[in-house]
């Protein structure tokens, strides 16, 4: 679904606004999806009605990986609102989680931080949040890494 900026510049001002022109951006983009009989209309409306309930707090899970060979899973979840973004690594091995903490925290930005970070990976030593544009290869994780977690620390 395309984004008028401008019109989005001018509802950002207020924050009831801003939320009506997100709620209804978010409309917009799931109506096809329910005009084809993907998900039903009142599961979205709900989604909808729990978007505007929550404050306009959107939570959701960025990226879910599994490192077999350190027995360990790792999940980047965001929050946003219109008072901060954060960003929250969870590492859990087994049932046991042992790490959880908000690893980023900036102001509100209506291009949901793409730009911030792409993806968790693991090297022998260290797990590592790298961020976006920054192709992570071998050797070169430490530079282009938004936070790296020691494995022998967990």
């Amino acid at each position: 679904t395309p984004i008028n900026w401008a019109e989005y510049d001018i509802a950002s001002k207020e924050q009831e606004t801003a939320g009506a022109f997100i709620v209804d951006f978010f409309a917009r983009g799931l109506k096809v999806v329910c005009d084809e009989g993907i998900l039903p209309q009142e599961m979205v409306d709900g989604w909808l009605q729990e978007f505007v309930d929550s404050g306009y707090c959107h939570l959701g899970v960025s990226k879910k990986r599994m490192f077999r060979d350190h027995k360990i899973r790792a999940r980047l979840e965001c929050m946003t609102d219109f008072e901060k973004f954060q960003l929250r690594l969870i590492v859990t091995r087994g049932k046991e989680t042992v790490y959880d903490q908000v690893i980023l925290q900036t102001e509100p930005d209506p291009h949901f931080y793409y730009y911030e970070f792409e993806d968790v990976v693991c090297d022998a030593e260290s797990l590592y949040v790298t961020k976006r544009g920054q192709r992570a290869r071998e050797g070169d994780l430490k530079t282009h890494s938004l936070l790296e977690l020691k494995l022998s620390d967990l």
